[in-house]
């Protein structure tokens, strides 16, 4: 209690805190309130911080097969409404469920939707400017500017795909379908005990969680032996590295490459609208 008052004292507010306490109370969802439990309200209360769990259980335990809720996450007052407290679908190979923190009002995001020129309808794209940008109607339009720049656009959507703006994650070189069956498999194993809490369905999910490591494993050894092999002495280290990240699954989103002038890249609307004037 005192070692958990002065960590709050000592950092700078707004603060999040998450972490496994090996607490139980009844006020994030465990059957029954132990000290460990009393100390943690207490501390709420006199830390003036507010609880963002709910009542899921974030724990299992592998003996009894019991969940509970040992994994908590405290914010600022000020931080509450901010954001959305939830518990993983997985337990991802450990006994306790990864929990997820994700922020309660959309934030605002650039348009990284890009032109499929390699797909594009380039004889309705020519038919369609031909017919529709004329001087005649130029010369109707109050804003001759935007007019053509709005029209240019509709043309292009028309004729040319575009890309759906999301970022193309990809998987890491291990994962297979074994793997894919495997946690299948676990999850399906971790609900049926869920809703049928027994020995037997326990001993499933120990059986089922031990499968599906022993074959993330494995996958990742055949894995990288056969990258390992393709290796010879003409293999540049960017490209080695470039597994070795790809592997570990740490992946750089590539930059939006707007505009290059003298071996500068503009990215930012403005700078490139000055840029072009």
């Amino acid at each position: 209690y005192t070692d958990l008052l002065t960590l709050i004292r000592s950092l700078p507010s707004p603060v999040i805190l998450m972490g496994d306490f090996n607490s139980h109370s009844t006020l994030w969802g465990c059957s029954s309130t132990n000290p460990k439990g009393l100390e943690i309200e207490t501390f709420l209360l006199q830390s003036n911080l507010c609880l963002l769990n709910g009542r899921t259980p974030t724990y299992l335990h592998p003996a009894t097969g019991s969940f509970s809720s040992l994994d908590l996450t405290f914010c600022d007052p000020s931080l509450y409404m901010d954001y959305t407290w939830s518990v993983h679908s997985d337990l991802c190979g450990s006994d306790h469920y990864p929990t997820v923190l994700s922020r309660s009002f959309a934030q605002a995001a650039d348009d990284h939707k890009r032109w499929k020129l390699n797909k594009a309808d380039w004889v309705a794209f020519e038919d369609l400017c031909s017919s529709n940008l004329n001087p005649t109607a130029l010369k109707r339009s109050d804003n001759g500017f935007k007019w053509f720049t709005n029209t240019l656009i509709e043309i292009a959507n028309k004729s040319i795909p575009r890309t759906n703006g999301k970022l193309n994650i990809k998987c890491k070189p291990w994962y297979n379908e074994d793997c894919k069956s495997a946690i299948a498999n676990r999850k399906k194993a971790i609900k049926v005990l869920k809703a049928k809490p027994s020995q037997s369905n326990l001993n499933t999910v120990k059986v089922m969680r031990a499968k599906a490591r022993r074959t993330i494993q494995q996958c990742k050894r055949d894995s990288w032996k056969s990258y390992v092999s393709k290796l010879n002495s003409n293999t540049s280290s960017k490209k080695i590295w470039d597994m070795v990240k790809r592997i570990s699954g740490k992946s750089r989103p590539s930059a939006c490459h707007h505009l290059v002038v003298d071996d500068k890249q503009i990215e930012h609307p403005q700078d490139i609208a000055n840029t072009i004037a």
